[in-house]
């Protein structure tokens, strides 16, 4: 009977110690970002209904090359969540976030003069969403030591973000919201960075580059009045980054025990920052 009880007690504590180095394998962030990309046109279909009569138009190579001449697209995203990460392997671990999002969308109409200096912008339409959407996002981070204090982290990562209900605000009529729109937007974003970091013990600041890409599909939908009768156009476009790459760099704070403060920065056609605050268990 001892001895059962011996070996029930080696068991547990067995147990208790696998189960808790399993949970120190385990970090709970609380993320913030910020985005804002210039984007081009990389298809665009429209669809025209007027009583009997409908009209459908897909966009040709020549269409989007003259689109993206003469429009402008600005995209700023904003996201606030909660992330979780998991240490598989030494150097190795595992990331998932999910959260709020917001987006909205400057377009602006460029007036080309003689020569590419004179241009003039004027804002087209602005998309905002008065309801936050959602994201879901998920990568890894891969920490090799160099020399000393060096390392090399590659950390890719995918997300996905999902915003309906949107207004279109036109600046013609004094900003005011028009109704006749109906805008749903989704965007496939993903990443891959690759830095250099020093560990300072405290600070780890790190500096490299970023290629990164997005799918954004808008649709966008318009009620328009001519002399009486509806006209409806259901237009969807696709869009994308207008350059696929950016310099990054950024600043570890160590907080106590196994908790971090993390700021970001990307800059290229546009930039984005984050700031990041990890718990470990």
């Amino acid at each position: 009977m001892e001895r059962v009880v011996v070996i029930i007690s080696l068991i547990l504590a067995l147990s208790g110690k696998s189960e808790n180095s399993f949970l120190n394998r385990f970090s709970f962030r609380i993320d913030y970002g910020y985005e804002n990309w210039e984007a081009v046109f990389d298809s665009l279909s429209i669809l025209t209904q007027q009583g009997d009569s409908t009209i459908e138009y897909n966009s040709t190579k020549e269409d989007i090359e003259w689109n993206n001449e003469h429009y402008d697209f600005y995209d700023h995203t904003c996201n606030f969540g909660f992330g979780v990460g998991l240490k598989v392997a030494k150097g190795l671990t595992l990331n998932g976030g999910a959260g709020l999002a917001f987006l909205w969308i400057e377009t602006y109409d460029v007036d080309y003069e003689e020569t590419p200096d004179t241009n003039e912008r004027t804002l087209d339409f602005l998309f905002i969403n008065h309801k936050p959407g959602f994201y879901l996002s998920g990568g890894l981070n891969l920490r090799l030591p160099l020399y000393k204090g060096f390392s090399l982290s590659v950390s890719p990562e995918v997300s996905f973000l999902r915003i309906q209900n949107m207004h279109a605000i036109d600046p013609d009529h004094d900003g005011e919201i028009s109704d006749n729109y109906t805008v749903h937007q989704d965007m496939l974003l993903w990443k891959t960075d690759l830095s250099i970091s020093y560990d300072f013990s405290r600070l780890s600041p790190y500096i490299g580059g970023r290629y990164y890409g997005f799918r954004q599909h808008v649709n966008y939908d318009e009620t328009e009045d001519s002399f009486g009768e509806e006209i409806f156009y259901d237009r969807e476009a696709f869009l994308k980054p207008q350059l696929f790459f950016a310099g990054i760099g950024g600043l570890g704070i160590s907080i106590g025990t196994n908790n971090i403060l993390s700021f970001d920065t990307a800059l290229g056609k546009g930039f984005s920052i984050s700031i990041k605050l990890q718990f470990g268990l």
